[in-house]
């Protein structure tokens, strides 16, 4: 993320554009008279989240995963990006779109056997 920072050549601002945005600052708010601490507590929070990231590698699923986001991300966004993801996995799959690269094991729209519908109750449809 500090890659994208930039240092305003009129001001001696540094910029955090919105990559959705170019015209939002993320870093706006850094105003170093008014909030000293701002600036250095958001590169603090970002080095514990590069070390919160490179833990999640070891994270055997999602719940774990799910997890390790929230101490960094918090607890709301993080459920509300699974809940996303898995409606959207929920609807590929009831759409007979969803399939598993038998070689990975990766669930997929482009390769693979089609996962089959279920009930979660043991009853094969």
């Amino acid at each position: 993320m500090e890659k994208f920072i930039i240092s305003d050549a009129k001001t001696g601002r540094l910029i955090l554009p919105n990559p959705t945005n170019r015209d939002e600052n993320f870093a706006d708010k850094w105003d170093e008279e008014k909030y000293p601490n701002r600036k250095n507590e958001f590169f603090k929070w970002l080095a514990r989240a590069k070390e919160d990231f490179l833990d999640l590698s070891s994270k055997p699923g999602f719940l774990q995963i799910s997890e390790g986001l929230k101490k960094s991300l918090g607890d709301k966004e993080v459920v509300a990006a699974f809940e996303k993801y898995a409606k959207g996995t929920r609807s590929k799959r009831e759409g007979g779109k969803l399939k598993m690269n038998l070689a990975t094991g990766v669930l997929g729209t482009t390769s693979g056997v089609g996962v089959k519908a279920h009930t979660f109750f043991g009853d094969d449809d």
